[in-house]
């Protein structure tokens, strides 16, 4: 039950990411934010641990630290991306 768990939260981390990067195309400023918060999401762990940690245990706990390091690898690639992204009113 747990692997499914975990096979879903890292399919959210991914479509989070990817909505991310594709609402935010060519806007190099709103591109460094969101790689910024999607960084700082990973603050939220603390806050989620006791719920995943009181009904799946370790498994549940695992899946969750997985999910938010996704999202932290995606906060970095979209704050990398955001650096080297032209806005449009750059191009004109």
């Amino acid at each position: 039950m747990w692997e499914v768990l975990l096979v879903v939260l890292i399919v959210i981390a991914v479509l989070i990411v990817g909505f991310c990067l594709a609402k935010t195309t060519h806007n190099k400023k709103k591109r460094i934010i969101t790689g910024i918060l999607l960084i700082l999401s990973v603050f939220v762990y603390p806050l989620l641990v006791p719920f995943f940690g009181e009904t799946g245990g370790l498994e549940g706990v695992v899946s969750l630290m997985v999910f938010h390091f996704t999202l932290l690898l995606g906060g970095f690639i979209t704050l990398i991306v955001g650096f080297f992204t032209k806005s449009l009113s750059e191009n004109e």
